[in-house]
């Protein structure tokens, strides 16, 4: 990550990022956000957990609610 932050700081490039990793340069001024007019972007999720061993129930509840969720916003 502090490559990439490196990269954008020392020349012309444009990078894509989660706002959580440059919110520190962004509310300095460090770095500005560029408004894009387009719909909102997706990425896809992916739970995933060791092969091997058996799954706490929290994470059988875990996996049950994001289930929930992700049906939630797509009904």
């Amino acid at each position: 990550m502090l490559f990439t932050l490196g990269v954008l700081d020392g020349g012309q490039h444009l990078t894509i990022l989660p706002e959580m990793l440059v919110d520190r340069e962004l509310r300095s001024g460090r770095f500005v956000r560029i408004a894009v007019d387009a719909a909102p972007w997706t990425r896809p999720l992916i739970v995933a957990t060791r092969v091997r061993g058996p799954r706490a129930p929290e994470v059988a509840k875990l996996i049950a609610l994001l289930q929930e969720v992700v049906n939630d916003v797509d009904n």
